[in-house]
């Protein structure tokens, strides 16, 4: 997603510049990346504040963030407390 977003609106390919680009460049370049590509689409995906959603809208979203997911949280400790929290949410919703 990282490759294909600096390619997408800077034109860089990140991997010809491999051991050339200097660190807080490409940190620069990272942070200034517009909210059309592809990397931050997914950033807005996993950052998405699912509490006000319902029905078909928070299936989708949670689907959503559950494939972008990084893979340190998709441990199974990670997995049971995304459950246990999404069982509260629904929870709250069911005594609302």
């Amino acid at each position: 997603a990282i490759y294909a977003s600096f390619r997408e609106q800077y034109g860089i390919n990140l991997l010809q510049e491999k051991g050339k680009m200097h660190w807080d460049e490409f940190k620069a370049l990272f942070a200034g990346l517009n909210d059309k590509t592809y990397m931050s689409r997914i950033i807005q995906i996993r950052m998405r504040d699912t509490s006000e959603l319902k029905g078909q809208e928070l299936t989708d979203a949670l689907n959503a963030k559950q494939y972008y997911e990084l893979n340190e949280n998709k441990t199974e400790e990670a997995r049971e407390q995304q459950f246990t929290g999404f069982m509260n949410t629904i929870k709250a919703w069911a005594q609302s």
